[in-house]
């Protein structure tokens, strides 16, 4: 058991248990955390009410009024700051505008400030429908809390190298999954009743662009082969496809969902630069779950998956379709590569796995 005078402020952007990189960055390890004797405060910058619409064309009052109310929020626990012994930032303080509440946590108070970052979030990527805040996001102050903290918790090498540009204490530890309690298979129930096989993909209105990607070799291949697609998101893809089955993402069916797919997709575009920054989560999803992914060899995925090993990775759309055909044609050689694929997941990108290594990290510094 910790000192229990450790009192960390957790500044994260979602409430807990929404928005994926937050649940298996940082809510993943609450209970590990409570169990080390660490108290934790935890404040999300929006409420669930607003999480939902935020990413829904129009209502530009309510947004106005989220992040005014986000804002205030911040800054009233900015006089609070004395009471932490540290304060922890997911993604950045405030999805808007300058890093002023880092400066205060660091220049002010002086406070030890671990930061955690899984995307390339100083390089400009935004949803369509919030298209007219792009220019408020200042994206160059990733770099400047990069600067000012005193920890940084990268997801990847990429995200570590850019780290190491601005501080020389970083760490990187992975995007992971409760493989015991959550993120398991249920042998020889895979839920899919139909013939055909089931294609799947899961992402969110941001990452919609990478199924889309591959479209037309969905269709094509649909013109000899019988599959379904399954899409999981909080958006529909800008899709055509006739098999294509769309679900809203859903927390208490996300797993229930996932176990119906047959074979796991995570395409990639190589020259989006911001992809690169990308910690590989839904590989990581699919493989806990023993189900085989194709996946595109961009940044962190060529090293959580093996070629022939442990998954299939694929560049190029002729690469994606020669692979998509044999397995659609020969799916049973995909057995063994779904069990390599779940060893994986649990030796490197568990909880068991990771969840010392993140205390640590956050109980090292004075």
């Amino acid at each position: 058991m910790l000192n229990t005078s450790e009192n960390i402020a957790f500044l994260v952007p979602y409430p807990k248990g929404l928005g994926p990189s937050q649940r298996f960055r940082v809510d993943i390890y609450f209970k590990a955390m409570e169990e080390a004797g660490l108290n934790i405060e935890y404040h999300p910058f929006m409420d669930e009410e607003v999480y939902k619409r935020f990413y829904d064309k129009g209502a530009w009052g309510m947004k106005i009024w989220a992040v005014v109310k986000g804002v205030f929020l911040r800054f009233l626990l900015m006089f609070r700051l004395g009471s932490f012994s540290k304060v922890f930032i997911q993604r950045e303080a405030a999805p808007l505008g300058p890093p002023f509440f880092e400066w205060v946590i660091t220049k002010l108070w002086k406070k030890p400030l671990i930061y955690d970052i899984d995307d390339a979030i100083w390089l400009p990527n935004y949803a369509l429908a919030n298209a007219s805040l792009h220019q408020l996001k200042m994206y160059s102050k990733v770099d400047s809390i990069m600067k000012w903290s005193s920890l940084i918790i990268a997801g990847n090498d990429f995200l570590a190298e850019r780290g190491r540009q601005f501080n020389a204490n970083v760490i990187i530890i992975p995007t992971i999954v409760d493989t015991q309690d959550y993120h398991f298979p249920i042998k020889g129930d895979r839920q899919s009743k139909a013939k055909e096989i089931t294609l799947g993909w899961t992402g969110t209105h941001s990452t919609n662009r990478f199924i889309e990607h591959i479209a037309p070799v969905l269709e094509r291949l649909a013109e000899r082969h019988e599959f379904r697609l399954l899409i999981i998101s909080n958006k529909r893809p800008d899709m055509t496809l006739k098999n294509l089955e769309y679900r809203d993402w859903s927390l208490a069916k996300e797993i229930s969902d996932l176990r119906e797919m047959d074979i796991g997709l995570m395409p990639m575009i190589a020259d989006f630069d911001f992809a690169e920054g990308k910690c590989g989560f839904k590989a990581i999803q699919f493989m806990a779950l023993e189900i085989p992914v194709i996946i595109g060899g961009l940044g962190v995925n060529s090293q959580i998956v093996q070629h022939g090993v442990n998954g299939y990775i694929c560049d190029t759309m002729e690469e994606w379709e020669r692979s998509l055909d044999e397995v659609l044609s020969n799916p049973e050689k995909l057995k063994e590569l779904a069990k390599k694929g779940r060893e994986t997941i649990v030796a490197k990108y568990s909880l068991e796995s990771q969840a010392k290594r993140f205390i640590q990290s956050l109980t090292s510094l004075s």
